[in-house]
C-alpha cells in the first residue's frame, strides 16, 4: 500500500490482482509475456532466463562504463535507470530476434546487435516508450511475479 493524503491506495500489484493494471504496467506484463511463449516456441525456443541474465549483464557493463549516467541523473535513481533501461534493451534484443525469425543459435548475435543499438542508454529508453507508448518503463517496478500469474 502507498500512503496518500486521505488514506491509503493499494500499490500496482494489488490492483493487478484485483483486475486492474495500468497502461505503462499492462504493457511491459504484454512484453513479458510474448517473450516467455515465444521461448518456448518449438520453432523458435531460445532460454529466457539465460538471456535475461545476459541482457543484465550488458546492462550492468553499461552502468559500469558510465554510459548510463544521464538516465540514472534524470530517473533521480540507479535503480529505476538501470530497471528502465534492461527493459528496453530486452525488448530490443526481442525485436531483433523476432524479426530474424531467431532460433537458440540467434540469441547471442542478437544481443550483440541490440547492445550496439542502445549504447545510448537515454536514446533505448526513450525508442522503447515512443514504440510502447510514453512512460512503459516507469511502472515496471510495480509488476509482480504473482502479477504473471494471474494473467495466464
Amino acid at each position: 500500500m502507498h500512503a496518500v493524503r486521505g488514506g491509503e491506495v493499494p500499490c500496482g500489484a494489488s490492483l493487478a490482482r484485483r483486475g486492474v493494471v495500468c497502461t505503462h504496467a499492462h504493457v511491459v506484463l504484454q512484453l513479458m509475456l510474448r517473450m516467455h511463449r515465444y521461448s518456448t516456441d518449438p520453432e523458435h525456443e531460445f532460454p529466457l532466463f539465460v538471456t535475461g541474465i545476459n541482457v543484465a549483464a550488458a546492462c550492468m557493463q553499461a552502468l559500469r562504463y558510465q554510459r548510463m549516467n544521464a538516465l540514472c541523473n534524470r530517473r533521480c535513481s540507479v535503480a529505476k535507470g538501470f530497471v528502465q533501461f534492461f527493459v528496453a534493451l530486452f525488448a530490443q534484443w526481442f525485436t531483433l530476434y523476432r524479426r530474424k525469425q531467431g532460433t537458440v543459435e540467434h540469441v547471442n548475435t542478437c544481443l550483440a546487435e541490440a547492445v550496439a543499438l542502445s549504447k545510448d542508454c537515454m536514446a533505448a529508453v526513450s525508442r522503447f516508450e515512443k514504440d510502447q507508448g510514453t512512460g512503459a518503463t516507469d511502472a515496471v517496478g510495480s509488476i509482480s511475479f504473482t502479477d504473471l500469474e494471474n494473467k495466464k
